[in-house]
């Protein structure tokens, strides 16, 4: 069973996020660490795992269904928002791209993780 942080998530996560969650505490071995938005300099992404065989994952979860989504690419997505209107929101692979990046840059800034010898 895999650590969480925080180790239950909140009632107000979305149901893809709630039964993602419980997934990665289930499955995943206990040597995962699984945090749930955490905050990191401003950003939230949904899911950051770490495993020692896997290294750092960024995840987005969304609860789209066939009938919310009107229009995607790769930079955004077109949907129905719960009171019919249509809304642009960031592509969840975007936003979990542009998360990543921003969890390396913020990793880079400690000098105690970067190697400064070899290659």
């Amino acid at each position: 069973m895999a650590i969480t942080i925080p180790e239950t998530i909140r009632s107000s996560a979305t149901t893809g996020e709630r039964l993602f969650f419980r997934t990665l505490k289930t499955f995943l071995p206990d040597d995962y660490i699984v945090y749930f938005e955490p905050d990191i300099q401003g950003r939230r992404p949904d899911f950051v795992i770490i495993g020692p065989d896997l290294g750092i994952v960024v995840l987005e979860v969304k609860d789209y269904t066939k009938n919310t989504l009107f229009q995607i690419n790769h930079d955004e997505w077109h949907i129905v928002t719960t009171s019919g209107d249509q809304a642009v929101i960031k592509s969840p692979m975007k936003q979990a791209r542009d998360n990543m990046f921003h969890v390396v840059d913020t990793l880079k800034k400690d000098k105690s993780l970067i190697q400064l010898e070899g290659k």
